[in-house]
């Protein structure tokens, strides 16, 4: 499994918010930010690299990672391979300059 995208200076919701439209169409969120501050990986730049894998906690003998949930939450401050792995991430996040899907015209 891996990162699909990331937004900075998001606004996180604790609950599932909700827009409604014309005709009876809502869409739920949880997160909130302005466009230029979200990306979405490119299909290939998601696959192609480890860079952007997230480990399972079920396989691999890894200590951290998805557990059961597609979801998982940082925060093992004795577990030094989690500590390096969130600095990675937040160094992948911080340096990427590449492709933006999120620009890309839908289809």
């Amino acid at each position: 499994m891996g990162i699909v995208g990331f937004y900075k200076h998001a606004t996180i919701f604790r609950q599932q918010q909700e827009c409604y439209f014309e005709e009876g169409y809502y869409q739920s969120y949880s997160f909130m930010a302005k466009k230029e501050d979200c990306v979405l990986l490119p299909y290939k730049e998601r696959h192609s690299q480890r860079k952007w894998y997230v480990p399972s906690s079920n396989k691999n003998n890894s200590s951290f990672g998805y557990g059961r949930s597609n979801i998982w939450y940082a925060g093992n401050t004795n577990n030094q391979d989690e500590i390096s792995y969130v600095n990675r991430m937040i160094e992948s996040v911080e340096t990427y300059n590449g492709e933006n899907w999120m620009d890309k015209e839908a289809q």
